[in-house]
Parts: structure tokens; C-alpha cells; sequence
């Protein structure tokens, strides 16, 4: 599977695909160039890095996705950040870009979701999968080409008037409103990124301190010992106690908690494919969830038809459909006043249950993460 819209790419791990990057507005030339990069988040570790070549007649930048640029991934992640810029009128030396006149970032980054392909190989054949996206530039030039008599702008840049007044200097009142402008738009377009992190703990180190996108606890079932017929091994699951403890606070001092009633435990079976949950050591789970978000227990495993002579991965226990219960509007309300702390967050929970936190990131963060790699690669 390949798809790419605004705001999101999702390629199968392994898979090849063809995005082009169509640009509107200012049209880039061969003497620009797309940066194209997916990092890990928390830490923003790039592990894509891609420079592309427009075409010359139209601006286009063709992105090829190879099978082995998602093969080698870690499976401990499922969803990186993505982001394009584009250099302008840059320049070279042995091949290494040594600088640039502008730099345009044309929109916020992206999620890049990596879906699992079940044990296949990474396809070296033809690409199918095509997929187009289209990006906004605005540039201090326009492309090459006939600038007019007095050195207008080039078709489709654009350039604020009231900061290029010629013949005299723009005027004080009009250009401080016009700031101001420009400011309070940028804070409305900053933090409206999504991060998830899974596992537990689960950390964040470019929070935004804002409620919570999205919070669910999974269950965990345990044996110890081998089971036999003549030597069972009780089966004892998170939440068996009645409650699981989830704990959200800035990795100091402070810190939120929340109470989830778990009366019949969470259980869950390890499986080979088709888990709810995938730990940080990759094994799927098929296992009960608490939902937060969404208001809902579900229910996915009949705990009362557990055989403590038979390993976990053994037994028949996966209901065919699901039960989903409401949660209590205490549950609710506690968990609608859970906030993320800017920019550390840790959120952890008791008896080895797993968690999948979805937060507001903070977009200056991501960009100046972002910038920092770009740095660092066009000066060596």
C-alpha cells in the first residue's frame, strides 16, 4: 500500500512507491532543491533522508521510495514525521551542497505511518503504487524568466507590498499591524501535530501542553512455568486487582493520575498477526482495551475460558466479535482533564499494562529539529 494526501504518507513496510511533490505558486527550477525527511519521534532521528531535483519544464520533484528505505526500520515504530523544503539557487561542490539563497518550508510536517506486511520482503520490482501531492510555495522570487522593466516579482511569487514599498520607506504603523498579523496567523497554525507513542513507559520531548489527543491502556497476560496437565501455571492478568494506575507528569516532579476500573482484569494472549497492541519488542497482542478517547472497555478475550495447563500463545480464547462497554462519566472526566506537560511527557502505567499516547506536539520543535539535520547535512 502507498497513499499520500496533506498531512499524511502511509507506504506497507517493504513497498516501493512514486510520490511527486506538484508545487504551486512559485515554480522551482534544476538550480533548487527538495529536501524530503521522516525522523523518529521522540528523539528526531532522521531515517529517510531524500534530496530531489525538480523538473525543469515544470517543477515537479519525483520521490522514489525503494523497498529497502522502510524494510530496515525499527518495528518499534509505527509512525514517524515527515518534511519537505525546498533550498533555493543552491550551490555545489563535489556534488555536496555547500549553500543556498532561501531556504521555504511550505507547509507543517506530516505523519509517515509504516504498515507492518506481515513478514513479506521488500519489493525490488517495478513500482505501481503512484501517488501525487501538491505544496504551496512562496518565494522572494519568481521562476526564471522575464521580470519586467523595473524588476517585479517573477510570475506567482509573492511578495507583501506593504514591506517592499519602493521609492520610500514602508510605513511604521502599517508594517507593525502587518507583523502583528502575521504573528497571531502563525500561532494559530503552531501545535496542531499529532505524536503517538506506544509501550510503557511512553515518553515525549516535543510536547505541546495541551489536554490529551488520545490515550489507550492494553492488556497483558502472564504465565510462569511451563504448563502441563499435571503441572498447571495460573494465569494472572494486568488489572486483576480491580484498577490500573495511569500516571502522566513531566519525568520530575510533576504529574496527573488517573484511575481506570478494570473489574473482570485486562487480559491478553501473545499472537503472530492480527494483535490490537504491538509492544516495543514487536510481539502482537490480542488483548483487552480501555479507550479513552473514545469512551470505551472493549472487550477482546473471554478470561473465564482460560486453561492454566496450556501456554498463553495455546490458548482458544479470542472472542470473534468484540464487546465494548461505556466508561463511567468519573472515568471521563478524569480523563478530559489529563494534560501534556511542554515540551517532557511521560506517561506510564501499573501491572505491566500497555499504552498508545496520542499528543499535540509542538510544531517549533519538530521544524527546529528538522532544520538541525538539514544543517548538519548541507555543511559536510
Amino acid at each position: 500500500m502507498f497513499d499520500a494526501r496533506k498531512g499524511q504518507i502511509t507506504i506497507t513496510r517493504g513497498d516501493t512507491g512514486l510520490l511527486a511533490i506538484v508545487p504551486t505558486g512559485y515554480v522551482p527550477t534544476s538550480q533548487d532543491r527538495m529536501f524530503f525527511m521522516v525522523a523518529e519521534m521522540p528523539d528526531g532521528r532522521i531515517v529517510i533522508n531524500k534530496t530531489v531535483t525538480p523538473d525543469d519544464d515544470d517543477g515537479v520533484c519525483k520521490l522514489m521510495f525503494s523497498g529497502t528505505d522502510t524494510e530496515n526500520l525499527s518495528k518499534r515504530h509505527r509512525a514517524y514525521t515527515y518534511a519537505i523544503r525546498f533550498a533555493l539557487d543552491v550551490t555545489e561542490s563535489n556534488g555536496k551542497i555547500t549553500g543556498y539563497r532561501e531556504m521555504i518550508t511550505p507547509e507543517p510536517p506530516g505523519c509517515f505511518v509504516v504498515l507492518e506486511a506481515n513478514g513479506c520482503p521488500a519489493c525490488t520490482c517495478e513500482t505501481k503504487n503512484v501517488s501525487s501531492m501538491e505544496v504551496k510555495l512562496e518565494s522572494f522570487r519568481g521562476p526564471k524568466g522575464d521580470r519586467g522593466a523595473k524588476g517585479e516579482p517573477g510570475k506567482d511569487a509573492v511578495i507583501d507590498a506593504t514591506l517592499t514599498q519602493e521609492g520610500e520607506a514602508a510605513d511604521a504603523a502599517a508594517t507593525g499591524k502587518r507583523l502583528a498579523e502575521i504573528e497571531k496567523a502563525d500561532k494559530a497554525r503552531q501545535n496542531i501535530l499529532i505524536g503517538t507513542e506506544t509501550g510503557n513507559p511512553v515518553s515525549a520531548s516535543d510536547a505541546f501542553s495541551a489536554p490529551l489527543c488520545g490515550l489507550t491502556v492494553y492488556g497483558k497476560s502472564t504465565q510462569d512455568g511451563t504448563p502441563s496437565p499435571d503441572n498447571p501455571a495460573p494465569i494472572v492478568s494486568a488489572g486483576d486487582g480491580g484498577t490500573i494506575l495511569v500516571t502522566v507528569g513531566d519525568g520530575a516532579d510533576k504529574r496527573q493520575t488517573i484511575a481506570l476500573q478494570t473489574p473482570n482484569g485486562l487480559p491478553g494472549i501473545p499472537v503472530t498477526s492480527g494483535g490490537n497492541y504491538t509492544d516495543p519488542s514487536g510481539q502482537q497482542w490480542v488483548c483487552d482495551e480501555v479507550d479513552l478517547e473514545r469512551g470505551v472497555r472493549v472487550q477482546r478475550v473471554d478470561k473465564g475460558a482460560f486453561d492454566a495447563t496450556k501456554a498463553l500463545a495455546e490458548q482458544s480464547v479470542i472472542l470473534v466479535t468484540p464487546i465494548e462497554t461505556a466508561l463511567t462519566p468519573a472515568e471521563l472526566t478524569a480523563y478530559k482533564a489529563l494534560t501534556t506537560y511542554a515540551p517532557n511527557t511521560v506517561v506510564q502505567a501499573t501491572d505491566g499494562a500497555g499504552l498508545k499516547l496520542d499528543y499535540q506536539r509542538d510544531v517549533n520543535i519538530v521544524i527546529k529539529n528538522l532544520e538541525d539535520a538539514i544543517a548538519s547535512m548541507t555543511t559536510t
